[in-house]
């Protein structure tokens, strides 16, 4: 083997890594955007969520059970 072909070798080598490290990077891009689209998704559902538990929770407080309630605290 002579060094022509060392360095021939080498190259190829080098040019290999390039295009793992490209493919890998381009792989890592796509795992980072989708895990910021699905935390996106997350925070927009835990507020939807969070309007309709409120929601509820007022739906079920009449003004009657509001003023038993009242009078309850006011015994104290």
């Amino acid at each position: 083997m002579t060094d022509k072909d060392l360095e021939e070798i080498e190259e190829i080598f080098n040019r290999s890594i390039g295009v793992f490290a490209k493919i890998f990077q381009h792989k890592l891009d796509l795992v980072i955007e989708c895990q910021k689209m699905l935390v996106e998704k997350m925070d927009g559902v835990e507020e939807r969520l969070g309007e309709k538990i409120d929601a509820v929770a007022h739906e079920h407080i009449s003004p009657s059970s509001r003023y038993r309630d009242s009078q309850k605290l006011q015994s104290f």
